[in-house]
């Protein structure tokens, strides 16, 4: 299992609340920046086992709380996901697209705040995790039935048919423009968008659907 410790800076929320082994290194902690390994918390949780004909019912096996081993862990630009060995999924850093997928962070919204402090579990229904993938602002799950879920910042076509808008717009087009307008948009010089794509963030884990017929495994994002 992963030993969570990690060290850097910590103006994003990037070391999920970690704090010196050392007592004596305590004052570190109240840096900028976190010179020595850290450990981060994980909140505890009771210990789960699938059970049952299609492994989707998970019983706890005890009722005591316990922070659980860590299996996989993935970095992007500010933030980090962690799996934990019964599939949940925890995240912490920056959230200010939304890439931490905690839909109850406080300030969570666009611009007012964007910070997880700590790592916090990210909802995934009945679903378990396999493993987790980061970018610079966006992430995913592979789960154990192999399904493809994605969150984030959705511009740039990079969270699929999952990053469009309900009225079939992409991120960063504006709903009530004319078509024709919104065509002539497109002529505009690279990056510059007709609104924020900040605006559309997938906050929550989404399925890709477009995969269900597919088998994912592993997963590359920039």
């Amino acid at each position: 299992c992963w030993k969570r410790l990690c060290l850097g800076g910590r103006h994003h929320g990037e070391l999920g609340g970690a704090s010196p082994r050392d007592g004596a290194l305590q004052r570190t902690a109240q840096l900028e920046e976190l010179q020595v390994p850290g450990r981060v918390p994980v909140p505890k949780v009771a210990a789960m086992r699938p059970e049952g004909v299609d492994g989707t019912d998970t019983t706890p096996v005890s009722p005591r709380r316990e922070e659980r081993p860590i299996v996989d862990v993935a970095c992007g630009d500010r933030h980090s996901l962690l799996l934990d060995e019964d599939g949940r999924v925890y995240a912490f850093g920056e959230n200010l697209a939304g890439q931490c997928g905690v839909p109850d962070a406080v300030g969570s919204g666009h611009i007012t705040g964007n910070i997880v402090p700590c790592p916090r579990v990210v909802p995934m229904g009945n679903q378990l995790g396999a493993r987790v993938f980061a970018g610079r602002w966006h992430s995913a799950v592979v789960t154990q039935e192999n399904r493809l879920y994605v969150w984030g910042h959705p511009g740039s076509r990079k969270l699929g048919y999952a990053g469009f808008n309900n009225d079939g717009t992409e991120a960063g087009e504006d709903p009530g423009m004319p078509e024709s307008s919104a065509q002539s948009s497109k002529a505009r010089p690279p990056g510059v968008a007709v609104r924020s794509a900040l605006r559309d963030a997938v906050r929550l884990p989404c399925l890709v659907s477009a995969l269900l017929h597919r088998r994912v495994r592993v997963l590359g994002m920039g």
